[in-house]
């Protein structure tokens, strides 16, 4: 197992710098302006094709997850290269979303079925808003998967907790390499795969504990939606407004320290969801408290 591990590190480290290369070639890039892209120098997409490729062999055989992952990817890195129109990539995830949960979720109940679709797609969307500064998306979904870990028991996430340990050493604060779309849909739907394999387990318990898990995620979604449209603004609308832009504004938070902030917050709501198996009420009470002190201390539910 440690040396499958550590394989896996030095897989995803050769196939990250091997993206770098590639996606400067082929212009798959990502080029800073005055508002949603404040990195200071122009920065390959692509890393989420090196972590795809790094884990799929451990999932090659579960279509459930393969196909989906693969649609996703797809549909991400078109998205990298060419800006597709939101509404189309919301109608594509909801497809993906729909078929994968029917076929794999094993649940027969239209409410249950309606809202694990509506989950996903708000889930996948809620990792790609959160990837917009050096190493967040990374390091917080890695957090949010090594939870699930725990959860579910499931090995192979200790295969993608090695690889995204690998992508990060090139994604972390001064990035070399983003996840990209193609990365934070697949690194989307990965979370959500795990979310419904908790459900698949224990039911409804474990559809809420998954919700904890991925608390971070979720309260990020909430507060960016509720400001937009609060202004009048469509959801899909794009600000820099986000937690981990509040607290690179604060006094003496640079980008590291905002990236290793939002990991804290992340590694409470996967403590919140574990240790709290036993009494899920005081679980998702805490998860509440932590989820309105983000949004107000914050001011996630605004502007200024």
């Amino acid at each position: 197992m440690i040396l499958s591990l550590t394989g896996t590190l030095l897989l995803s480290i050769l196939l990250t710098f091997a993206m770098i290369k590639l996606a400067v070639r082929l212009n798959i890039v990502d080029r800073p302006d005055s508002f949603l892209k404040p990195h200071a120098r122009t920065t390959p997409y692509m890393g989420g094709v090196g972590v795809f490729f790094s884990v799929i062999f451990f999932y090659i055989t579960d279509i459930h997850f393969v196909i989906p992952s693969i649609i996703l990817l797809i549909l991400g890195l078109y998205d990298d290269i060419k800006s597709l129109n939101p509404k189309i990539r919301v109608l594509v995830e909801f497809l993906t979303i729909s078929s994968f949960v029917v076929l794999y979720s094993s649940e027969t109940n239209p409410f249950w079925l309606i809202l694990l679709v509506l989950t996903g797609v708000a889930l996948i969307n809620s990792v790609n808003m959160i990837d917009g500064m050096d190493g967040v998306c990374t390091g917080t979904v890695l957090i949010a998967l090594a939870s699930f870990y725990f959860l579910t028991g499931d090995w192979r996430i200790l295969f993608f907790i090695a690889a995204l340990s690998g992508f990060l050493i090139f994604n972390f604060n001064p990035a070399k390499i983003f996840l990209g779309d193609a990365g934070s849909y697949f690194l989307g739907f990965s979370l959500f795969f795990y979310l419904v394999q908790s459900f698949r387990q224990t039911h409804f318990e474990g559809y809420i504990k998954g919700i904890i898990l991925c608390g971070l995620f979720f309260t990020d979604l909430f507060f960016a939606v509720l400001r937009r449209m609060a202004n009048g603004k469509s959801p899909f609308s794009g600000d820099r407004d986000h937690l981990y832009d509040k607290l690179s504004r604060l006094k003496g938070v640079s980008v590291k320290l905002s990236s290793l902030i939002m990991y804290v917050f992340a590694l409470i709501f996967g403590v919140i969801g574990n240790v709290s198996w036993n009494n899920l009420f005081f679980g998702v009470i805490i998860s509440l408290v932590v989820f309105l002190y983000i949004g107000i201390k914050y001011r996630l539910y605004t502007y200024k």
